[in-house]
């Protein structure tokens, strides 16, 4: 249904709006950028590649109409975009403080209004305009979201999982650790419940950086809060199936992706997945599988499955759930327009930060000039896949999160392609 564009939608990106779900008390101390949700709303533009002719949009920055004008050959069409005067919160809680808006746009026809993350403010929005929404009720996405729940659920339908533990006080974490330790572990994983793109994941090397880390790490007089803590994989792929689940039942497995991932951090997507025809056969079997389970537990919509393949070739099918639209979900329309015509592509996302205030149009221009942009006649090159994330705010300097996509020959060398990529981001930053 996500992507039937004889549906009319109302898309809100609400991302940051999973800080709702922790408790600072708990867990390692964090700090809070107030910045990150100005650069969250201003990447909400990547909604777009998802849209139809049909649907509104909410952003908090007009995009650069020549970044329109060039997505509309990998099959955007022109929607209803609003402009929000908004920074410093969520697209979903400036709306429930200014249902006006809702209000207004109800009276032009049916909608369908879809979160990135269905939240408690967005059930609001919506219950109290008789709006229909997509997706479970909040309660849900964030029980499913929990990564300790992710393992438990692999737990109880006997799925591989990696090797690890659930930890509710600093006692278990140490006993925990020396289990891991006398099966040959050196290196570990500690994951806290929620945080994204591999944010409340903490890769720990060694036993100096283990105790230093148990010192900071504050668990509930309750032994409510949980974290695990798990044998860190080398060498491994790390694959994300997209599926979706109907309010019948119906598990639907929509695309399969590799990840770029950064130690912890997830950097990017290459697409079609580097699979073999037996691997997605598992998982097309263990999207069945879960899917189910997931129904079982009162989920519906769209859900991320974060898998990994050990080095040995055997499936971990899932070691967390995104259950909400993943980054990559936005983007499976122009991968797809590009494995039709028998190309691969690569998208990558950087924070980087400059001196000089970039747009979309420089970054396109210097692209053109390093002989790297996309050519509609080879069908190979760079695309900018965002405009107003481009030095979305300053302080003492510029920063951007840019969004790339290389496309290319699917007998090309991928570490090629990743170097191009790389290049042009040093390149960038040094303006």
């Amino acid at each position: 249904m996500i992507r039937n564009k004889d549906i009319a939608k109302i898309w809100v990106y609400n991302a940051g709006i999973d800080r709702t779900w922790q408790d600072r008390a708990y867990g390692v101390r964090k700090v809070n950028d107030l910045n990150e949700q100005i650069m969250f709303n201003k990447q909400g533009e990547i909604v777009l590649f998802l849209t139809g002719p049909n649907d509104i949009v909410f952003l908090s920055e007009k995009p650069d109409e020549e970044f329109l004008e060039d997505i509309k050959k990998f099959g955007y069409q022109d929607c209803q975009i609003i402009i929000l005067p908004n920074e410093k919160i969520t697209v979903s809680e400036y709306l429930f403080e200014h249902k006006d808006i809702l209000k207004k746009i109800k009276q032009q026809k049916q909608y369908i209004y879809i979160p990135y993350i269905l939240s408690i403010y967005d059930e609001k929005n919506c219950e109290s305009l008789n709006l229909n929404i997509y997706g479970s009720n909040a309660d849900i996405v964030k029980t499913i979201n929990d990564k300790m729940n992710a393992r438990k659920i692999m737990e109880e339908l006997s799925l591989p999982v990696v090797d690890g533990y659930l930890c509710n006080t600093k006692e278990n974490l140490f006993k925990a650790h020396d289990l891991l330790v006398k099966r040959g572990c050196n290196k570990f994983a500690i994951k806290e419940p929620y945080n994204s793109a591999g944010k409340g994941v903490y890769f720990i090397r060694d036993d100096k950086q283990f105790a230093s880390f148990a010192r900071m790490m504050r668990f509930s007089k309750d032994e409510s809060f949980k974290i695990s803590i798990e044998e860190w994989l080398e060498n491994k792929r790390d694959i994300n199936y997209q599926i979706e689940i109907s309010e019948d039942g119906n598990v639907e497995l929509i695309a399969i992706t590799e990840q770029i991932i950064s130690v912890t951090s997830y950097k990017g997507t290459i697409y079609p997945a580097r699979l073999s025809s037996t691997e997605v056969e598992m998982y097309q079997k263990y999207a069945q599988i879960i899917g189910k389970k997931l129904f079982a537990l009162g989920y519906r919509g769209l859900v991320g499955i974060d898998s990994m393949i050990k080095a040995n070739g055997e499936i971990i099918p899932a070691i967390e759930f995104n259950a909400r639209l993943n980054q990559s979900s936005f983007y499976l329309p122009i991968m797809e327009f590009f494995s039709r015509r028998n190309r691969n592509t690569l998208i990558r996302s950087y924070d980087i930060q400059t001196n000089e205030k970039l747009d979309y149009k420089q970054l396109k221009k210097i692209l053109k000039q390093r002989q790297i942009y996309y050519s509609e006649d080879t069908e190979e090159g760079i695309i900018i896949l965002n405009s107003s994330s481009i030095s979305a705010y300053k302080d003492t300097k510029y920063h951007s999160r840019l969004f790339l996509g290389i496309v290319f020959e699917k007998d090309k060398d991928i570490k090629i392609q990743y170097n191009i990529i790389d290049e042009f981001v040093k390149y960038a930053q040094t303006l």
